[in-house]
């Protein structure tokens, strides 16, 4: 083998290579399952200002089914999940900052007494 051709079998075993690493990536940083409507998950839970519960809710109802159709319910279920957990932590902040403003309340008519 001449040296042209041993450079065309070291540039072929480098495609190779560089296509199992690009198809390797796509199931990680954007596999299609991520994407509706030309946009993924992540960009809108960002521009939304979305926290961790309300983000993983959006995430899950993007998604529903389309990675796996079986487990369309069971996604729809996380997403209800996350969702609840954060009504509960709304209302626990607020029923913690009523009960905070009833204690300086009482403090303040203690004093005034």
């Amino acid at each position: 083998m001449n040296s042209n051709e041993s450079l065309v079998v070291e540039a072929k075993k480098i495609v190779t290579a560089c296509s199992s690493i690009k198809a390797e990536k796509s199931t990680v940083n954007h596999p299609e399952y991520y994407k509706t409507g030309g946009l993924e998950a992540i960009d809108v839970i960002e521009a939304w200002g979305l926290g961790f519960c309300l983000g993983n809710a959006v995430k899950y109802i993007s998604r529903a089914g389309k990675k796996n159709p079986d487990k369309e319910i069971e996604d729809l279920e996380k997403a209800a999940w996350y969702l609840n957990r954060e009504i509960n932590n709304r209302k626990n902040k607020l029923n913690s900052e009523k009960s905070e403003e009833l204690r300086q309340k009482l403090i303040s008519e203690e004093i005034q007494n």
